[in-house]
């Protein structure tokens, strides 16, 4: 089962899970540093391959059975480009598993305000250090182990993003427009689903130790109609007759 993650940074959230989990994975991003970061981070494992530069670009010797393209589209100045060429790559009946925000959503209704008044003035650092001070002093032992461990500073900078790139939204998806961007290239979808109700940096701040609250947050984004979410999660298939894929693999 060949797998191309789109867009992979550093390879922390997808594309080195997946290669440890034993599928055989290709990385790609434009970003050069989290290119070489992730291939560090990976250099013990023999099924998984990161090569930077963007997908246009690129000749694989095969297509892929999957294709992961999460938060990608929302950064590209042509998302029916990277689709289209998520499609060459793929076999007939290969599956696209796509993320995007909802660019009319509460995500990035809370950016707008974060950038107006949290990063206008400088208040980001000490929210931190509230939330970091509350936490130390009413968290239960087992969260306040969960957090020493998540920073602990070898881990941490693992885990941070190195990107260098612009990272401005070119795009501000609504459902309609991404199903019909899928639509148009060929791709037929299998399942939608919604992502949560909430997100951001500031609802970050207030629930993301209370697991409750994530669950709730989920729970409640999948009841609620497609327009009310901070984004979708889509599986699609691709109608590429030329090469049809053996899942047999």
């Amino acid at each position: 089962m060949r797998v191309l993650d789109v867009g992979c940074g550093t390879g922390v959230n997808v594309t080195i899970p997946l290669a440890s989990m034993g599928y055989s994975i290709v990385g790609v991003d434009a970003d050069q540093s989290s290119i070489a970061r992730a291939r560090g981070l990976s250099s013990g494992l023999k099924n998984v391959e990161f090569v930077c530069g963007r997908l246009e670009d690129q000749t694989f010797a095969e297509p892929f059975h999957v294709v992961i393209c999460s938060e990608i589209l929302e950064h590209v100045e042509e998302p029916s480009k990277i689709l289209r060429q998520i499609a060459t790559n793929l076999y007939d009946g290969g599956l696209l598993l796509l993320s995007v925000p909802n660019g009319f959503g509460y995500f990035e209704i809370e950016s707008v305000l974060w950038r107006l008044i949290v990063a206008h003035w400088k208040l980001e650092q000490a929210l931190y250090t509230i939330e970091y001070r509350f936490w130390r002093k009413f968290g239960s032992p087992d969260l306040l182990a969960r957090r020493s461990m998540e920073h602990e500073p070898k881990r941490y900078s693992l885990t941070q993003s190195t990107l260098s790139v612009d990272q401005s939204h070119f795009q501000s998806f609504t459902l309609s427009r991404v199903l019909r961007l899928l639509s148009d290239q060929g791709f037929r979808v299998l399942e939608r689903r919604n992502t949560t109700l909430l997100a951001g940096n500031l609802i970050g701040l207030l629930a993301r130790e209370l697991d409750f609250l994530l669950r709730l947050n989920s729970e409640i984004a999948e009841k609620l109609p497609a327009f009310t979410a901070s984004g979708w999660l889509i599986a699609a298939r691709a109608n590429n007759r030329d090469r049809v894929a053996d899942f047999s693999v």
